[in-house]
């Protein structure tokens, strides 16, 4: 089941706010290990070996046997996202927060608030975008994780901000000649 996060960065004046959705690819339930949760956390102004646990969450999202992947998945930005295989967490902020990069935590934990003893290593997928928020826009990017990491703290996958989807248009690349950004003034 699809649910929406809304992670309140920062909130007032529609004009000011910019609006990421991320979309994310879940993989399926290892058939050797307890049942995982997958639990979703963003922030722009957290390092990724801070601390997180002050950080809203929501309760995670159980990972079924049924998202098992082809041999060789899709390219993730022509994925179909299957309801029960994905969360969608959209993310607002304003101000300083729309120049920051924005950093996904995606951890595999045994509990679907991620507070077990054995949760405190939990496996986790790190993304960084580069730039998500665009004041006056409405972004998306999207995260495929095919497989449960196997390490607490992977290195993480930078995304380019050319790589968000600008909301106002279509396009095969999401920046122009010059360099900016679709949703930014040229």
């Amino acid at each position: 089941m699809t649910r929406l996060l809304l992670a309140m960065l920062l909130l007032s004046g529609c004009a000011r706010n910019g609006i990421f959705e991320l979309e994310v690819d879940l993989p399926p339930q290892p058939p050797t290990v307890a049942p995982l949760f997958a639990v979703v956390q963003v922030s722009n102004s957290l390092a990724f070996d801070a601390d997180w646990t002050s950080l809203e969450r929501i309760d995670g999202l159980a990972l079924r046997p049924t998202c098992a992947r082809p041999l060789v998945p899709p390219a993730c930005d022509v994925r179909s996202l299957a309801p029960d295989c994905s969360e969608v967490v959209s993310v607002v902020g304003e101000g300083d927060d729309l120049a920051r990069p924005l950093r996904v935590r995606v951890r595999f934990c045994e509990d679907a608030g991620c507070t077990a003893a054995r949760d405190v290593t939990a496996p986790e997928a790190r993304v960084e975008f580069e730039r998500a928020l665009y004041a006056g826009h409405y972004t998306q990017g999207r995260v495929c994780v095919d497989a449960v990491p196997t390490t607490p703290t992977p290195t993480p996958t930078i995304v380019d901000r050319c790589e968000v989807r600008c909301r106002d248009g279509e396009a095969a690349m999401h920046c122009r000649a010059d360099g900016t950004h679709f949703c930014e003034d040229p």
